[in-house]
């Protein structure tokens, strides 16, 4: 089933999002970078893009990083990711899988320090960035 379409938003969001989680854990571990129009709109599934499974070393610090911890094939979870937000960074700013990951991971690693803004939350949107990935306040 095809679940790509052409959304009314895009190459038009503003912002990211940079949201954690704790997956049936006590850490915070990575949702995902989300691109945003506004606190209550953004874009998803902006194109059609593949999913290649990720390995090696690769997959050891996207592990570290993005585990979910709740017995669900991280595999699947990272590919949901990929295809319903990173598409959009894939569409506006020309970024592969690897780079989306990558960037994400970097976003999460400046901001472990930063883990009070979410009051002991289960979830919670951890800092946002603007377009050039440069932290600016959350709406």
């Amino acid at each position: 089933m095809n679940t790509y379409h052409h959304n009314i938003y895009k190459n038009n969001y503003n912002y990211y999002e940079l949201a954690i989680q704790k997956w049936c854990h006590d850490e915070y571990q990575i949702h995902g970078l989300w691109p945003q129009i506004n606190q209550n709109e953004y874009p998803t599934y902006c194109i059609d893009v593949n999913y290649s499974i990720i390995e090696d070393e690769f997959k050891i610090e996207m592990n570290k990083y993005w585990n979910n911890h709740c017995n669900v094939d991280n595999q699947e979870f990272w590919e949901h990711e990929w295809k319903k937000h990173g598409s959009c960074v894939r569409e506006q700013l020309n970024y592969n899988q690897n780079d989306y990951f990558n960037k994400t991971i970097e976003l999460f690693k400046q901001l472990l320090g930063e883990y009070e803004k979410c009051n002991g939350s289960e979830n919670c949107i951890l800092g946002c960035f603007d377009l050039e990935f440069k932290k600016i306040e959350c709406k």
